[in-house]
């Protein structure tokens, strides 16, 4: 995926997108992993953190 990023230093299976809009600098990250719903693959947002914070701080415990 463009601009993921894989966090495994943060937890197992974390990965963090850093996202902008509309053009304008990045200023906050979607931290997710990857899970599964039965037969599928889903996405689980587990924060979103301003960049100024410090993500594995704010990441929950795995």
């Amino acid at each position: 995926m463009a601009g993921v990023k894989s966090r495994e230093d943060i937890a197992e299976g974390m990965f963090t997108l850093h996202a902008a809009r509309l053009g304008r600098k990045a200023r906050h990250f979607v931290l997710f992993r990857i899970g599964h719903d039965q037969d599928r693959e889903v996405i689980e947002v587990v924060r979103l953190l301003h960049d100024a914070m410090d993500l594995a701080q704010h990441a929950p415990p795995s």
